[in-house]
């Protein structure tokens, strides 16, 4: 392989494999996806994690116009996921947790929430791309929304 595929490559792999390791739900593994599972004790995700930060930290990109190498702007994103979701583990493993279903930590149940609540309040939401649209008009930022409609997360 051309060495500036390779590149490529690799950078393809390590966000698949990155992805993969945040989709997990199933108990066991796929023979050739083996980070597409929960996380749990022996899941091979923290020892990944602690190698694929050091990869996404030391991602650079060529900017064409520019002719500068610069980090990728979701670099960050990346890194703070990544403690995040270690962080959360020891918290849970505190708890007795045995594994974690890594594919539910992210905002897509809160946004689908979120749109239901915004279309039933107000109609002509459904006009809007994924009813988000013009966030300042509706004020669909996720801390107001979250105290706007408490009632709907928060059954007493």
């Amino acid at each position: 392989m051309d060495r500036r595929s390779l590149a490529t490559a690799m950078f393809v792999k390590d966000v698949d494999d990155l992805f993969d390791s945040f989709s997990g739900v199933a108990d066991k593994r796929e023979h050739w996806k083996v980070l597409r599972c929960c996380l749990s004790s022996t899941s091979e995700h923290l020892e990944y994690w602690r190698n694929a930060f050091n990869r996404v930290k030391n991602w650079t990109f060529l900017n064409k116009k520019s002719e500068r190498i610069l980090p990728p702007p979701a670099q960050t994103g990346w890194l703070i996921t990544i403690g995040a979701v270690q962080h959360v583990w020891r918290r849970v493993r505190k708890e007795k947790f045995k594994h974690l279903e890594t594919r539910y930590l992210n905002q897509d149940a809160l946004q689908s929430i979120n749109q239901f609540i915004l279309f039933s309040r107000n109609p002509i939401a459904r006009l809007l791309p994924h009813g988000y649209g013009n966030s300042q008009k509706y004020n669909t930022d996720p801390s107001n929304m979250i105290k706007n409609n408490e009632q709907y997360y928060i059954q007493e």
